[in-house]
Order: C-alpha cells, then sequence, then structure tokens
C-alpha cells in the first residue's frame, strides 16, 4: 500500500463527475461479468448435451451393430432353408424374396434413444410398460462416469436407453413420458456411417 503522504487533498470528496464515472464503470463491468456468467453457463449446458448424446451414439450404435448382426443371421438361415413352405408362400404371391424383405422394412418400427437419471430408469421402465402394456423392447446401461448438471453444478449418474415399439403414437408418447421423467431425447440414426460422423463432430 501507498503512504498517505502520497495522496493529495486526501480528506476531499470525489467531485459528482467522478461518481459518475465510476458509477458509470462499475455498470459495464457488472454488465460485462453478467455477460461471461451467461456464456460460462451455455458452454458448460452445451458441452454436458454433448456428452450426453456421445454416449447415446456409442451405446446405440452398438445396439443397432449386435441387432442387425442378428438379422443377417436370420436371412441367411431363412435363405438357407428349405422347409419353409410359409416362406415359398409368400415369395409366390409376391415374386420374389426382396418384395418379402420390403415387407418386413414397412413395418413402421421407431425408436426413442436418450438419457435419463439413474434412479428414475425403474419408473420410467414402470410406467412405460403399465401405458403400453409391454408393447415395447427396451435397452439400456450405465454411464460410467458421473455427468456434472450445470444447473445445480452436481454430478448425477445417468442411464443410457433405448426404447423400440410399433407406430408413431406409441412412440410419442414414450417422448412425452421419458420427458417428464426428466430424459434428454437426443437423435440416433441407424446408419454406422452417419453415427461415426456424429461421433467425430
Amino acid at each position: 500500500m501507498r503512504p498517505i503522504y502520497d495522496f493529495t487533498n486526501n480528506m476531499a470528496a470525489p467531485s459528482a463527475s467522478e461518481i459518475d464515472e465510476l458509477a458509470d464503470r462499475s455498470q459495464s463491468l457488472e454488465t460485462r461479468i453478467q455477460g461471461l456468467n451467461e456464456s460460462y453457463e451455455t458452454l458448460k449446458k452445451r458441452e454436458t448435451e454433448l456428452t450426453e448424446w456421445r454416449w447415446v451414439l456409442r451405446e446405440a450404435g452398438g445396439f443397432f451393430d449386435r441387432a442387425r448382426g442378428q438379422t443377417e443371421e436370420i436371412r441367411q438361415s431363412i435363405d438357407s432353408s428349405d422347409d419353409a413352405p410359409l416362406l415359398r408362400d409368400v415369395e409366390q404371391a409376391n415374386g420374389s424374396t426382396d418384395a418379402q424383405q420390403q415387407s418386413f422394412s414397412v413395418m413402421n418400427i421407431g425408436f426413442v434413444a436418450g438419457v435419463i437419471p439413474r434412479e428414475r430408469m425403474g419408473a420410467l421402465e414402470r410406467i412405460l410398460w403399465l401405458t403400453l402394456r409391454g408393447n415395447l423392447y427396451m435397452n439400456q446401461s450405465e454411464i460410467p462416469d458421473p455427468i456434472v448438471d450445470p444447473e445445480k453444478n452436481e454430478e448425477v449418474h445417468k442411464n443410457v436407453f433405448v426404447i423400440f415399439a410399433h407406430g408413431k403414437e406409441i412412440i410419442a408418447k414414450i417422448r412425452k413420458i421419458s420427458e417428464s421423467l426428466g430424459a434428454s431425447i437426443y437423435n440416433v440414426d441407424e446408419n454406422s456411417e452417419l453415427r461415426r460422423d456424429q461421433m467425430h463432430e
């Protein structure tokens, strides 16, 4: 600290212009700090969203890859099977096995993928099971690392889930129930190359 002798007119009150200048400066600094805080909160929220999305892409992608492998095995067993009179009837009716595979592709099966706090996972399963009367298939896995909630600044343990169901109305209902329980829903593409691009991004 400087000694008191370095100050001139140390007992004089500041002038009105000096007070106005200090007030303006403190106001601009306060506005700047508020802007920095808002930017920081926005960045932390975005970081959390991207972290959750990466986990959803990783877990849901692995599930899709496993499901595709099982589907290929089923198709190969169907193609190599000679004792399938029902399939032969379908082939004769449609003209080819391609038409049969197209009929499977238009079954209108959709899915919802997202992240939910671990303690609410059981409630989500029970509510969906009761609401949809078991007409769904759910796959879930735990995220090993806790995720920091940017609003509360607390670590939260979460789970990734993928829910398959039939029909747009049921899918919309699943989304609404999941979001009402605090889940974050993320878009996941079935195409592995697009998922890889999203993961890289």
